[in-house]
């Protein structure tokens, strides 16, 4: 019999095992859990993005025992139904088994059991790339704006992190324009610059290698700018620490900082070299390594983040690198 005619079990079919309430929890929510091996992590959709840790599968797995105690109660209701008593007797003896085994499934340590077993099947396993931002597809609160259209959120996005705020195309933009009319003193050019680097740091685009660097005495506005930029990215933003910043910084300690960020602030250094090693690798078009604190697989993340700076003085960097200059 081919795989096109196998029936889906139901979960009275699945065994009475761990493995078998792990293909339940699959049967009933397998679209909704992802395990990312990578990550040694359970991802779990919540309707707009996709949710990190164990609570929601704990409570997914929890309600697929209740299902199941509900399935068997349904079995010995039809049970009654059946005149013959031999033909009634195994099936009201199986609704039985399956009604008690969904109840002391539903103790924690039997539904810590389940989920690990889940974690080994394939039909919900996930690379971690599938967790990256994608290029002009912004996820708001309220909806998602992709490459000029918008739509609802899907699961097929992968997004972990939501924008902390609600796209409105009609709001009204009177603050921001006298915001941008004080900060740049009346300048329109550079109002339209800050407003182009504001929409590319949220795009998750990345194409162009560039470090948007704001300086100048205090009160220009500047910190006012990148304040604004972060309330607006919310999660979707990271400062690197100044230990990240240095030439000693290791590349795998800063790819846990950045993976799935927009936008990534350099610190303030205070007079000290920013390295140019990272500013390099963050503006440049190369994957940069990530490894999970408590992983053991390391792979490649593709750059999805602006990169930003803001300080008193001018970029102070050793930039001796060609590739830097461009």
């Amino acid at each position: 019999m081919s795989d096109d005619t196998q029936q889906t079990p139901t979960l009275a079919d699945l065994p009475l095992t761990d493995a078998g309430n792990a293909e339940r929890l699959i049967l009933l929510h397998g679209e909704r859990v992802r395990y990312v091996a990578a990550w040694r992590a359970w991802r779990t959709f919540d309707g707009r993005r996709w949710v990190a840790g164990p609570e929601l599968v704990m409570r997914l797995t929890r309600e697929t025992m209740r299902t199941t105690y509900a399935a068997a109660v349904a079995m010995l209701e039809e049970a009654k139904n059946l005149p013959d008593p031999e033909e009634r007797k195994p099936v009201v003896d199986r609704a039985t088994r399956l009604a008690k085994w969904a109840t002391t499934s539903e103790a924690t340590p039997n539904l810590k059991r389940a989920i690990e077993q889940a974690a080994s099947f394939k039909e919900i396993e996930a690379d971690p790339l599938l967790f990256q931002p994608r290029p002009w597809v912004v996820p708001f609160q309220n909806c998602v704006w992709d490459r000029g259209e918008i739509r609802k959120h899907r699961a097929s996005d992968h997004f972990e992190v939501l924008l902390p705020v609600c796209y409105e195309p009609d709001a009204d933009r009177a603050d921001l324009d006298t915001l941008l009319d004080r900060l740049t003193g009346g300048d329109a050019d550079l109002a339209r610059t800050l407003q182009d680097v504001a929409g590319y740091a949220l795009s998750g685009a990345s194409s162009l290698r560039c470090l948007f660097w704001l300086y100048g005495p205090a009160g220009t506005g500047k910190s006012t700018f990148a304040e604004l930029l972060r309330a607006a990215l919310g999660e979707a933003a990271a400062t690197l620490d100044k230990a990240l910043a240095r030439d000693d910084a290791k590349d795998e300690a800063i790819g846990r900082a950045i993976r799935g960020k927009r936008a990534v602030f350099l610190p303030e250094m205070g007079g000290k070299r920013v390295s140019a090693e990272t500013a390099k690798g963050l503006t440049g078009s190369d994957p940069w390594v990530y490894r999970a604190l408590y992983g053991n697989d390391s792979y490649s993340i593709p750059p999805t983040w602006a990169v930003l700076a803001v300080s008193n003085d001018p970029p102070t960097m050793a930039a001796h690198d060609e590739a830097l200059r461009e």
